[in-house]
């Protein structure tokens, strides 16, 4: 077989690394958006859990559980 001397152009090059860029972008943005949402829920699991540890303690009053004097 013979070798060829393959080349790249200026515009091979820059489509070459639009796609990259594009990519990484594209990652980047998308582990974020994980990230934010992981952060979301937890705030919303822990909001829920406060709201029924508050509930809880008002149902403890209402048949007659004292809190020990507080």
């Amino acid at each position: 077989m013979a070798e060829e001397k393959r080349n790249l152009t200026d515009e091979d090059v820059k489509a070459i690394a639009s796609a990259i860029r594009n990519e990484m972008i594209h990652e980047f943005y998308q582990d974020l958006g994980h990230g934010f949402l992981g952060f979301v829920k937890k705030g919303l699991m822990y909001g829920l859990m406060m709201i029924a540890a508050y509930g809880a303690m008002r149902g403890f009053h209402s048949i007659g559980i004292d809190d020990g004097g507080r």
